[in-house]
């Protein structure tokens, strides 16, 4: 085999044909490919390049912009030589290497670090800092690294928290990623919760079967239950390896009215929690729910 390729008209404009999850980009991709060897066992040197490449996401208010990307290829192997993006004022810079075997990828390592990525999209909203490697494995391939969340609003609602991932697909992917929760971090639903949590969670075992290891704890925060908000005295949510995604949660909280204070206790699996209500002056359970709900 001796085939000569160059991807002289090529753009990043066919993204959004290809996944809706783009709605706008731009950038001209050029490449200029040496291939010999066989079906089996290619080998291909030259190089490909993105230069000046813009992405719009959906639902994302700033585009990726700036994008410039060259991965060198020398036989069977293959270097992201320079790989860099921007939004907002933050970067984000991709590097890795690997080996060619056939028409799949060997030994290879990526690495993708983040630096105050400014992400603005009704979910998330906030800086991004990651660092972020991805390597080959015997089995799957292996995603590790941290993850830093300061001075960020998280809005999801609860619903979606505990809902199924069934239905999607989701690639092979082994995890082993510290996720960082820190200062001026709120998660906010306005039905259910206004928290501002901290704390430390380790995502493990792999991106289908995911389980968390960990705890956030929150002050300063509150929730509604039966129509009413409650202030946040102390609460706690811990991850176990063993339950998944869903957390064990105690949390004790007040709600004060005329006359009246009510105490709120509540612990338990999140998809299925204790509560139990006792105030001053005292009241029976139905009496709280009752002036709760209707006051």
């Amino acid at each position: 085999m001796d085939v000569s390729v160059r991807l002289d008209y090529a753009d990043l404009g066919i993204l959004p044909v290809i996944t809706p999850a783009v709605t706008q980009a731009s950038g001209p991709t050029a490449g200029d490919l040496h291939i010999t060897g066989s079906l089996a066992a290619p080998e291909i040197t030259g190089k490909i390049t993105i230069t000046n490449g813009n992405i719009q996401f959906l639902n994302v208010r700033r585009p990726l912009e700036r994008i410039e990307l060259e991965i060198l290829f020398e036989g069977q192997t293959f270097v992201i030589n320079k790989g860099e993006a921007h939004m907002g004022s933050g970067n984000v810079v991709l590097s890795g290497k690997g080996g060619l075997v056939g028409t799949s990828l060997s030994n290879y390592e990526a690495r993708l670090v983040a630096d105050n990525l400014e992400f603005d999209s009704p979910m998330y909203r906030g800086p991004i800092n990651m660092n972020l490697a991805l390597l080959s494995g015997v089995k799957q391939p292996l995603l590790q690294g941290d993850i830093n969340i300061e001075r960020t609003t998280i809005r999801v609602p609860l619903s979606m928290l505990l809902e199924s991932s069934d239905g999607f697909y989701l690639p092979t992917l082994g995890l082993d990623v510290q996720v960082h929760v820190g200062n001026r971090v709120r998660f906010y639903d306005p039905v259910f919760y206004d928290l501002n949590p901290r704390g430390e969670i380790r995502i493990r075992r792999t991106l289908q079967n995911p389980a968390l290891d960990g705890f956030l704890e929150a002050t300063s925060s509150r929730i509604w239950y039966l129509n009413s908000q409650f202030r946040i005295i102390n609460a706690r949510a811990d991850f176990n390896i063993f339950q998944g995604l869903e957390p064990t949660i105690r949390l004790t909280a007040q709600s004060r009215m005329i006359n009246t204070t009510i105490d709120l206790q509540a612990q338990g699996l999140a998809s299925n929690m204790e509560f139990k209500l006792t105030s001053n002056p005292p009241m029976s359970q139905n009496e709280i729910q009752t002036l709760l709900l209707f006051r």
